[in-house]
């Protein structure tokens, strides 16, 4: 059973197409969502073991912010630690 971090109930394991549903590609992977705060998280392959903690839209929002400070660098072959 996998807890959601914000609202403190199980999450629901639930398909892409409830998570993703603009993303055909998705549509088959499993992911644990909580439905009261949108959070989810995916699952590793062929499995229903999240690969992380659920997260929430701001959460998601700040690892896209960092994410995307990181790939350029990446890209070039440097290391921003």
């Amino acid at each position: 059973m996998t807890i959601c971090p914000y609202f403190h109930e199980p999450a629901e394991l639930a398909y892409g197409t409830e998570v993703y549903p603009h993303r055909p590609d998705l549509q088959a992977k499993q992911f644990w969502l909580c439905g009261p705060c949108d959070a989810y998280v995916g699952c590793h392959k062929n499995s229903d073991t999240p690969l992380g903690r659920l997260a929430n839209a701001e959460l998601r929002a700040s690892q896209d912010a960092g994410a995307s400070r990181v790939r350029p660098a990446v890209a070039r072959g440097q290391d921003e630690t």
